[in-house]
């Protein structure tokens, strides 16, 4: 009786630690849940210049990443699909683009943002 327990016990921790994504189905199982990234470099328009310290936002999301010494930044985790990224900047104009993710985890996407001086 008492081993019985003790199994009950392991599958039942088992179940409850088992990776779910929301919408029910399990992730790196059966029903695999994609995951991609958005990753990219801003720029000056008119010198070309990479710019750091952009605040970069995935519009609708509480998702926010400011640019690297080198202009790039970088989003992980994203399932394939549209988003919009907001960029803004002090003495630049913000921008609102449109971007596709793929489903090839491996080749992220490499979106140039060029701003322009307010």
């Amino acid at each position: 009786m008492r081993n019985t327990n003790i199994i009950l016990i392991c599958l039942g921790f088992l179940l409850l630690t088992a990776p779910v994504s929301a919408d029910g189905k399990e992730e790196n199982g059966g029903g695999e849940t994609m995951e991609t990234v958005l990753a990219g470099k801003i720029t000056d328009i008119l010198s070309g210049e990479e710019l750091a310290g952009v605040r970069v936002q995935l519009d609708g999301t509480d998702l926010i990443t400011y640019t690297g010494f080198e202009g790039e930044f970088r989003f992980e985790g994203l399932k394939p699909g549209t988003y919009y990224l907001v960029t803004s900047m002090i003495s630049y104009k913000n921008s609102r683009i449109k971007v596709e993710t793929g489903k090839d985890v491996r080749k992220p996407s490499g979106i140039m943002i060029r701003l322009k001086p307010d």
